[in-house]
């Protein structure tokens, strides 16, 4: 296991904010963490050197406790996020139960700068 980023103020997660949730697609915005309200987005330059070999990043997402909790662990990306409600729409409209996992591929980052991910379940 990789350690996790140390670029910017080395903290160990990167908060995500979910735009927009949809059927085997949606929309994150990585937030910069080193802000004093962690709520203003990192520059699109700064995502798009940070995902440079965007297949090879997955995102693991997981049901831990109360909390929906994503694990980022592939490549130079490895943290552990807190996502918001968005993360309760996508389950629903895949068919996610509380228990099971899936895996989402980064997909690229639009003009935005927000990261556009597509989902693909895992059979556990």
């Amino acid at each position: 296991m990789n350690p996790p980023p140390t670029k910017h103020d080395g903290h160990p997660g990167l908060p995500l904010k979910v735009l927009h949730a949809g059927f085997s697609t949606f929309v994150v915005q990585l937030c910069g963490h080193n802000m004093e309200d962690g709520t203003e987005p990192f520059p699109r330059s700064f995502i798009e050197e940070y995902l440079t070999t965007r297949a090879e990043h997955e995102v693991l997402l997981i049901h831990n406790d109360n909390s929906r909790v994503a694990r980022m662990s592939t490549h130079q990306l490895q943290s552990t996020c807190f996502i918001t409600n968005g993360w309760q729409e996508f389950a629903i409209a895949n068919g996610i139960t509380d228990e099971e996992e899936c895996k989402i591929n980064v997909a690229g980052v639009n003009d935005a700068g927000q990261i556009m991910m597509e989902f693909r379940k895992i059979t556990i």
